[in-house]
């Protein structure tokens, strides 16, 4: 059985999703996403825009201890930088916040 998670995405982020050149989310807390698994990315603002991946490496860790070259790949440019920005998300955020990241 091929258990699917749902995973939300900014709308303006589906189309990179979409097209492969978005291959990695980092999302605040653990979560509960499984390897091998099949992860539905639904847009946030339009249930009817979906998209379908397979986890293929899942990194539990804090912002701040992440390596960066998940940071550069998800766009950011420092573990700095990714707490300015993943603000529009996660307001509390910090560089001491448990984080998953997961890669597809």
């Amino acid at each position: 059985m091929n258990e699917i998670t749902e995973l939300k995405m900014a709308s303006d982020l589906m189309p990179s999703v979409k097209n492969g050149t978005k291959r990695i989310t980092v999302r605040t807390g653990i979560r509960d996403i499984r390897l091998h698994k099949t992860l539905l990315i639904e847009n946030a603002e339009n249930a009817g825009d979906t998209h379908t991946v397979v986890p293929k490496v899942i990194v539990f860790s804090t912002l701040g201890k992440i390596p960066v070259d998940f940071l550069l790949e998800d766009g950011f440019e420092s573990h700095q930088d990714a707490v300015e920005k993943m603000k529009r998300f996660y307001p509390n955020i910090t560089l001491f916040s448990d984080i998953t990241a997961i890669c597809w």
